[in-house]
């Protein structure tokens, strides 16, 4: 279902494709927004990019269709009706959002 444009979630980690112009890697955090650090989000991506490259070991699919693509790091906040990110790595560029907390 991955092929076809649907979501999958793997140890917490959504990865989505944005049609062929890149591979979305979403993690989220624990906290509440005006809680949450720069440190967490830094380390979250860290993990997801871990998850990343467990999953293209265990999946051939996965990899070829992951290493076709620029991969974009989102750290988010689910409010519950949708999720807002808190901070972004695009293009090993790390952008930090969460204008609401106490370090940004």
């Amino acid at each position: 279902m991955f092929l076809e444009g649907h979501s999958l979630v793997y140890e917490g980690v959504v990865f989505s494709k944005d049609k062929d112009r890149a591979l979305n890697i979403q993690s989220y955090t624990d906290w509440e927004p005006e809680n949450t650090t720069i440190e967490m989000a830094k380390e979250k991506i860290r993990r997801a990019k871990v998850v990343l490259g467990d999953l293209s070991e265990k999946s051939p699919e996965f990899r070829r269709v992951a290493s076709s693509l620029p991969h974009e790091h989102y750290f988010c906040y689910d409010y519950g009706n949708g999720a807002v990110a808190l901070a972004t790595e695009i293009a090993g560029l790390f952008e930090w959002q969460n204008h609401g907390s106490r370090n940004g």
